[in-house]
Parts: structure tokens; C-alpha cells; sequence
């Protein structure tokens, strides 16, 4: 498992889309309470889910557990103040070594639930 969060933490840190949609199952689902939609597939989630969009993203990451669960702490880097500060919660459901579902609780409040840090350094 720690490898497994190390790949997607590194994924997500360098820009590598390609990268994190391998580690999708083809089928797997994304959702994002309580917005009734949700995604199935690779391409569909490519499209809707916080996919970097140049290198570095400016994302960062701490991994925790949420219900048993993978769960990742989810940090956006805010430059006027040289913080990242909490964006999100996400929750990746795994069949084997693939993510067959993901999902994301855009609540930064959720952050300090979960015993993480309210910013992180750069």
C-alpha cells in the first residue's frame, strides 16, 4: 500500500496524467458528494477529477484512512501567502493495484477531521 501511495502522491505532484490514469481500473467510478454526478471510466474521470494541468500542479498530499480506506489529504499551494493550504479529502476505493473508485469531498474543513495540518510548508 505504501508504494502504491507513493506512485499516486508522485503522479499527482509531477504532473503525470498519464501516470494516475494507469492506476485506474478502466471501469473505476469518481464522485463528489453531494453533487449528483458521477463518472465512470478512465476518459470520463480524466475529464471531471482534479487532473494537474502543467508540472508542477502545485498540489501536495498526505495520506491517511477514512472508513478502513485509502484516503489522501488533498493541499493547494495559495502563492500570496506561500502556503498550501487544504482543498479536499479524497477516498480511493482499490481492487488489487488498481483505484476502482474515487471519491472526493471538496470540504477543506474535513482536513483538521481527519488530524492533519491546516497548511503546509513549501
Amino acid at each position: 500500500l505504501r508504494a502504491f501511495v507513493s506512485r499516486l502522491v508522485g503522479a499527482f505532484e509531477h504532473g503525470q496524467v498519464a501516470a494516475i490514469l494507469a492506476l485506474l481500473a478502466e471501469d473505476a467510478v469518481f464522485s463528489m458528494p453531494p453533487y449528483p454526478a458521477w463518472y465512470q471510466g478512465r476518459e470520463r474521470i480524466a475529464d471531471s477529477w482534479l487532473m494537474p494541468q502543467d508540472s508542477p500542479p502545485g498540489l501536495r498530499f498526505l495520506s491517511t484512512r477514512a472508513n478502513g480506506q485509502l484516503a489522501l489529504g488533498v493541499y493547494k499551494l495559495e502563492a500570496a501567502q506561500n502556503l498550501y493550504l487544504p482543498n479536499c479529502i479524497e477516498v480511493f476505493g482499490l481492487r488489487g493495484d488498481l483505484i476502482s473508485e474515487v471519491t472526493s469531498f471538496r470540504n477543506p474543513e474535513l482536513i483538521r477531521v481527519f488530524g492533519l495540518p491546516e497548511k503546509l510548508h513549501p
